[in-house]
């Protein structure tokens, strides 16, 4: 079935795609409908019911996962040690 489509699209797409102009248009209007849908519709139905809820948990929680506060020396940077980062011998052997 799917063969013989193709069979019968081919040659028309390669000698004469003027021909499948109305298909084409009626194709891009479907996936403009498509995509208003995905953008308006799904997206604020992820929004309202994943990222609202989240951020609501968050901040009953006073939780700040991306560490937003001050700390009291006036700068955000907070010191950190890497495992083995002292070692020498690791920079012999990178990969």
């Amino acid at each position: 079935m799917l063969i013989g489509l193709v069979l019968v699209l081919l040659p028309i797409i390669s000698f004469a795609p003027i021909i499948l102009r109305p298909v084409f248009k009626l194709w891009l209007k479907a996936a403009h409908a498509v995509g208003w849908f995905n953008t308006q519709i799904l997206l604020s139905i992820v929004f309202i019911l994943v990222f609202i809820p989240t951020g609501l948990i968050m901040r009953l929680l006073r939780k700040d996962p991306m560490k937003r506060k001050m700390l009291e020396e006036g700068t955000y940077w907070e010191p950190y040690e890497l495992e083995g980062l002292k070692d020498k011998n690791r920079y012999e052997r990178q990969f």
